[in-house]
């Protein structure tokens, strides 16, 4: 989401409590196929270089956790019919929606530009409240399009956590994460 306005731009990955915040600063009601997940570089391509001066802002997952929820949020959410979570799992694709790695909304012509604000979804409300002072607003964050399953790590086996590890690399050393980063 932009807002050439204030000059500050929001970028998307699902399933890290993006919907939350566009409901909570653009108004745009939950609903399936209402959040806008366009990365940096079509942001660019739509207004121009303009948009690299503007205050980026995104929330990051932890990747494990963020293909569970993926998972289960096309499952129940969207009644999507999906395969097994380990045949999910395996074709997974880090280049493709819905499973597009966090890093891809970051890129620009293959390099990472870094956001003036990082929130991850593991610390959102304390998170929530530290970008809420820097773009001085004080708007409640509601939590929508929640899914409801096990926690994440109770999901995995040693196979699936190394095909997640290997095909989200870029993501688990960029946005500092472990399997268990709570460990």
């Amino acid at each position: 989401m932009i807002s050439h306005k204030l000059k500050y731009l929001f970028l998307h990955p699902n399933k890290c409590g993006g919907k939350s915040i566009e409901n909570a600063i653009w108004s745009i009601p939950p609903k399936p196929g209402s959040s806008d997940h366009r990365v940096l570089s079509e942001y660019i391509d739509k207004h121009g270089d303009v948009v690299l001066g503007y205050y980026k802002f995104m929330f990051c997952r932890n990747p494990w956790d963020r293909l569970v929820s993926i998972y289960y949020g096309r499952k129940q959410l969207l009644k999507v019919n999906m395969p097994t979570f380990d045949r999910f799992i395996i074709e997974a694709d880090p280049n493709k929606a819905p499973t597009k790695s966090q890093t891809s909304w970051l890129k620009v012509e293959g390099e990472i530009i870094k956001p003036n604000f990082l929130g991850r979804f593991e610390t959102y409300k304390k998170d929530w409240s530290t970008l809420s002072s820097f773009l001085d607003i004080n708007l409640k964050l509601p939590h929508l399009n929640k899914s409801d399953h096990k926690p994440y790590y109770e999901l995995y086996n040693k196979k699936l956590i190394n095909i997640v590890f290997e095909k989200y690399k870029e993501d688990i050393e960029y946005f500092e994460y472990s399997f268990r980063s709570d460990m």
